[in-house]
């Protein structure tokens, strides 16, 4: 990649210098990357899927309580959390993840440093992203009642067939 700033920067807000730690609780619908910045000031991606997400940027990877890995992905590792220490001294930035899904630049003078990236998803975006499976699950339980509907008349035939008999 070269050295060449981006032809169509996002606009990363840095957060103002904080005097206290401060300790972000994370909603179990966030998700968390660690990557790194590239030669243009552009943190590694976080998936196309994410574009137009907001998103925190905290330069350097920052210790997350209750880590937990939701998912891998060729290079790309998804986690989960409960909180993150933000302390004085860091530098951090809120944007918004791009159309490729990479967070905006947050500057050439940051290239080559290792990234932690926050995602902001609501619970109801993870509900309908589901597992896929949704679909196949309505079927079979379709299936599965009309089928228990027929064992039930059967049921009643042979009732009826055992009264008549008798």
């Amino acid at each position: 990649m070269t050295e060449r700033p981006s032809n169509r920067p996002g606009k990363a807000e840095p957060w103002p210098k904080q005097h206290r730690k401060l300790t972000m609780q994370l909603n179990p619908s966030d998700r968390i990357f660690f990557r790194s910045i590239n030669a243009r000031g552009i943190p590694g991606g976080t998936g196309a899927g994410n574009a137009g997400k907001s998103c925190i940027v905290i330069i350097g990877h920052k210790e997350i309580s209750d880590l937990e890995n939701v998912r891998t992905f060729r290079d790309l590792e998804e986690f989960k959390g409960s909180s993150v220490d933000i302390l004085p001294d860091d530098m951090v930035f809120s944007c918004l993840v791009d159309s490729v899904g990479a967070p905006y630049s947050v500057g050439l003078p940051n290239k080559g440093k290792d990234v932690t990236i926050i995602l902001y998803s609501e619970p109801q975006e993870e509900a309908e992203k589901g597992t896929g499976n949704e679909d196949k699950l309505k079927k079979l339980q379709a299936e599965f009642f009309k089928t228990h509907e027929k064992l039930n008349r059967l049921a009643e035939q042979i009732n009826e067939l055992e009264s008549g008999k008798c």
